[in-house]
């Protein structure tokens, strides 16, 4: 996983909410554009968790990324 391919998901327009999935296989949402800080260097993050936790993750050791929130989405019939 590379710094840019972060970005690239960070900065989108709409924003899509995904999750960091780590080395240690502990994974952590990110649901809002304010909820992850990058360094200026590119290797650290910082995911805000619930109940305002802060999770400081090196970059090295992401796995992979998903799209979406995990919620299943269900249409309504009218």
């Amino acid at each position: 996983m590379t710094i840019d391919q972060i970005r690239t998901l960070h900065q989108a327009k709409p924003f899509k909410p995904f999750t960091i999935h780590i080395a240690d296989g502990a994974s952590y949402e990110v649901q809002h554009p304010e909820n992850l800080l990058q360094s200026q260097g590119g290797r650290t993050l910082a995911v805000s968790t619930a109940g305002d936790a802060v999770v400081i993750i090196d970059l090295l050791l992401v796995t992979r990324i998903t799209l979406g929130n995990g919620a299943a989405t269900t249409r309504k019939r009218r």
